[in-house]
């Protein structure tokens, strides 16, 4: 690594990591997830986490590339497949409360040009697999946070002029400038941007809107909204009370859309990168909330195997509103990957709903938590729809709109 500061500025990313994004707690043990090119971040992190006093840090590597040769190489039979021992690792550890961590290594399109059948059939075994971890985050039964470090595929598809080291390294100065390691106190820099998004939530979750029309020259889209919503944006807090931040950059701030109070048509404004495939220039309508028609100029075969996974992929779990002058939106780049991409635009998500997003949720049997609008699936993918030409206004119970973003940005009263 060639930057100059590169070594401070990972001990400071690890630091944030750790207090900011686990708030890991005293004596509390850590099990990580992580691609092999996060080997220096893995390696930091669980340096203090054991300074900080954690008596076990227990990690996981992941391989993307082991994707890759398994689809060349392994019988079409077999892609139904996974061996479940890992992720069956992780519940275990959560349910004795260890913090989790996740830290994607991601690359576009590695899947291009192979059978999407196969793909998804593979995709789908993992998401299987890795369900019962999904359902400790959806509840915030355990403080748990996402980053991403960089990959030379990634680094590569967003900087194609220059070699891999210089690639990987300008995006590695982008995930720190964006994670706002570059200001004086990045911590204290943190604390200011959760209290802006936790004054957004608020104003929401007061006025307990009835659903959020998003329009634009592309898009003319109601989104429903359940009685008893619960509007989050930069931390949560887990059941247990510890506060933490989900994903780290964050802009967002989010709730649970309504399964079945979904109208309109809605085109996305960013690539979306699956399961290392590329779907792009798509569009989807929505008729009582289920996915009726779509199409999309690149990954059309991914994305209709996406919506077809399971009876609740072909409805929104999520909803969430991102400013356009958001620091990684003003990058003006495409970055091919959900967590900063989601974070550049607001954005919907198809699959599963957060339980802890409507009061009550988390105590709520399948059932119940169908019954008041909440949706549940084995995927939670979020695309991007918000542009810097789009209207959002939130519709009260007797039919009054307020505007509360427009062109993109947040009007002054909110």
């Amino acid at each position: 690594m060639s930057l100059p500061d590169f070594e401070e500025k990972l001990a400071v990313f690890a630091e944030l990591i750790l207090n900011v994004g686990l708030n890991i707690q005293p004596q509390q043990r850590l099990v990580i997830l992580a691609g092999l090119e996060a080997v220096e971040l893995v390696h930091e992190v669980t340096a203090q986490a054991y300074r900080g006093g954690s008596p076990l840090v227990t990690v996981l590597w992941v391989d993307e590339m082991h994707q890759l040769i398994r689809l060349r190489n392994a019988p079409e039979s077999a892609m139904n497949e996974f061996s479940n021992w890992a992720y069956d690792l992780i519940p275990a550890c959560l349910e004795r409360g260890d913090a989790y961590l996740q830290i994607g290594a991601i690359t576009p399109g590695l899947l291009k040009g192979h059978d999407p059948e196969l793909v998804a059939r593979a995709s789908r075994a993992a998401e299987e697999a890795y369900y019962p971890t999904s359902v400790y985050q959806g509840k915030n039964q355990i403080n748990w946070s996402l980053v991403r470090v960089p990959t030379i595929g990634w680094a590569r598809k967003l900087f194609p002029d220059l070699d891999a080291a210089a690639a990987v390294d300008r995006l590695w100065s982008i995930i720190f400038e964006t994670c706002r390691l570059n200001e004086g106190d990045p911590i204290r820099a943190w604390e200011d941007q959760f209290r802006t998004l936790g004054d957004r939530c608020a104003y929401l979750n007061e006025r307990q809107f009835q659903a959020l029309h998003f329009r634009s020259p592309v898009t003319d889209l109601i989104v429903g909204l359940p009685e008893g919503q619960r509007w989050f944006g930069g931390n949560s807090e887990t059941t247990t009370g510890v506060t933490f931040a989900p994903n780290l950059p964050t802009e967002e701030i989010f709730s649970m859309a309504h399964r079945a109070r979904v109208d309109g048509y809605v085109r996305a404004s960013k690539p979306l990168n699956y399961k290392g495939s590329l779907i792009e220039d798509f569009s989807i309508t929505f008729r009582d909330g289920e996915v009726v028609e779509l199409n999309a100029g690149r990954g059309e075969d991914t994305l209709r195997r996406l919506v077809a996974a399971d009876e609740g992929a072909r409805r929104l779990g999520e909803v969430a509103l991102v400013p356009h002058q958001s620091p990684i939106s003003q990058t003006g780049m495409v970055f091919y990957d959900s967590l900063f991409d989601e974070n550049a635009a607001s954005h919907l998500a198809l699959g599963s709903a957060y339980k802890f997003t409507i009061k009550g949720g988390e105590a709520m049997a399948a059932e119940e938590f169908e019954r008041v609008g909440g949706n549940e699936s084995m995927i939670h993918v979020d695309f991007m729809i918000g542009s810097g030409d789009m209207d959002v206004t939130a519709r009260e119970a007797g039919g009054n709109e307020i505007k509360i973003l427009e062109q993109g940005d947040w009007v002054a009263s909110v």
